[in-house]
């Protein structure tokens, strides 16, 4: 009996530390800066790569590479071929491109980098004009989530596109989901420490260093790993570190949540308190009637 007692201590000393990290404000803070970091990194993973990429899938409707050449400049193991800082070493050929081919290679595929550079922003700027009062209407939890699982099939989308309009479906559905984290993120982060000023700034500041740190770290973090690992092998990685944001947002419990927390336990200890009155009018009642017999008696 007393090993039965201990262990549904335990549980319940297990399950209030649980409660208390998914309640503390640096889970919170973690989530806003992971996701910000993220949504800066697949940015700057994509730009240096997109005129190789552009190229490749030039080559590939063109008949210029093979399907297969293709397929192993996604993943290869070492250096050698494939993505280059400034070009693009053909797999059929190891030729690198000289400074005319390179400045070519940039003039030719100018307006198709504009546009799908120029896609994101754009569209960014009306879906925060929507986000924001849907954020108000549905709660954080649900814009955070959708918007986690747009970012994992956006990454899936730009390191297996196979040709331009699936790159720039890619790149609307990144808009999207950037507005729905960015938006529901720092609106959590401000509904989280809304009751201290010095601390939401100090909050701020960390989150928004996650932001300066996927900007410093996307472009080299990009450059090495398509280089050595292939094309496709940042945007996994991405897609598998926002499987572990993900959970994180799913962890992580929203003023929404406590509330209907809290309305759920004032509703539970109010209908404790209607059954206890319940039982002590019962109880009284039976003592009446208890009285009543002993004096007829």
């Amino acid at each position: 009996m007393y090993q039965e007692i201990d262990a549904a201590s335990a549980d319940a000393q297990h399950v209030g530390r649980l409660t208390r990290l998914r309640e503390s404000k640096g889970l919170v803070v973690a989530v806003v800066t992971l996701l910000l970091m993220l949504d800066v990194m697949l940015i700057t993973v994509l730009e240096p790569l997109l005129p190789a990429m552009l190229f490749e899938l030039d080559q590939l409707q063109q008949g210029g590479i093979t399907w297969s050449a293709w397929l192993s400049s996604l993943f290869r193991c070492g250096g050698g071929g494939g993505v280059s800082s400034i070009g693009y070493f053909s797999n059929s050929s190891n030729d690198q491109l000289d400074g005319s081919s390179e400045r070519q290679l940039y003039a030719k595929y100018a307006p198709q980098i504009g546009l799908v550079l120029g896609l994101k922003p754009g569209v960014e700027v009306i879906g925060n004009l929507l986000v924001g009062p849907l954020v108000d209407r549905v709660g954080h939890k649900a814009p955070l989530l959708i918007g986690s699982g747009l970012y994992l099939v956006t990454a899936g989308m730009f390191g297996f596109s196979p040709n331009y309009p699936i790159l720039l479906i890619a790149r609307l559905l990144q808009a999207a989901s950037s507005s729905l984290s960015t938006v529901a993120g720092l609106a959590l982060l401000a509904a989280t420490f809304a009751g201290d000023e010095v601390e939401r700034a100090k909050a701020a500041a960390v989150a928004f260093g996650g932001l300066s740190f996927g900007l410093i770290m996307g472009f080299p973090f990009g450059a090495v790993l398509a280089q050595w690992f292939g094309r496709a092998s940042p945007f996994l990685v991405l897609g598998g570190l926002s499987l572990l944001d993900m959970a994180l947002r799913l962890a992580v419990r929203t003023p929404a949540d406590s509330a209907s927390h809290a309305r759920r336990d004032r509703g539970n200890k109010d209908n404790r308190d209607k059954d206890n009155e319940e039982e002590e009018k019962k109880a009284k009642r039976r003592e009446s009637t208890s009285a009543s017999l002993k004096e007829i008696g």
